[in-house]
């Protein structure tokens, strides 16, 4: 192959991960077929990234990775999602209400459309379709954490 060549894929293929990088979404990535998955890293007091951008009608993976010490979830309130499924999910109480099968809030004022948690070192997953556009606060329910700044933004375009 021609060094012209193998310059205009490297950059094609620089130019592809720089455009993945900034949406933040893998379109198609493995574990979510048909759909976009996303991993969210969890550290003590912080997410990265801050912002998801995702497509409306789109099946939606968020993987929870747990880099910290403490437990964390990601949490989104008042999100119109359906086909919601959690996997690998750790069972714990916020705000009133205890996880149920399905990643669905039961009971308390806290009830969330989406709800994952994480041990420290461990990962989970919440997969869902996001049922119209618009931008939703992503956070940590763990009491404290969302005041020390563990919160982002989840758009749906």
């Amino acid at each position: 192959m021609s060094r012209i060549s193998m310059v205009g894929i490297g950059g094609v293929l620089a130019l592809s991960a720089l455009l993945v990088g900034c949406r933040g979404t893998v379109p198609g990535a493995a574990g979510s077929p048909g759909g976009d998955a996303v991993t969210v890293v969890a550290t003590d007091l912080a997410f990265q990234p801050k912002e998801i951008r995702v497509a409306a009608s789109q099946r939606v993976t968020v993987r929870l990775q747990n880099k910290g010490k403490l437990l964390h979830d990601w949490t989104v309130e008042q999100v119109p999602v359906s086909a919601v499924e959690t996997r690998d999910s750790d069972n714990h109480p916020m705000g009133g209400g205890i996880m149920s099968g399905g990643g669905m809030m039961s009971g308390g004022v806290g009830s969330a459309a989406l709800h994952v948690a994480s041990n420290a070192g461990q990962t989970a997953e919440v997969t869902f379709v996001p049922g119209q556009a618009g931008e939703f606060t992503f956070y940590c329910s763990v009491p404290g954490h969302r005041q020390a700044g563990m919160e982002g933004r989840l758009i749906v375009e």
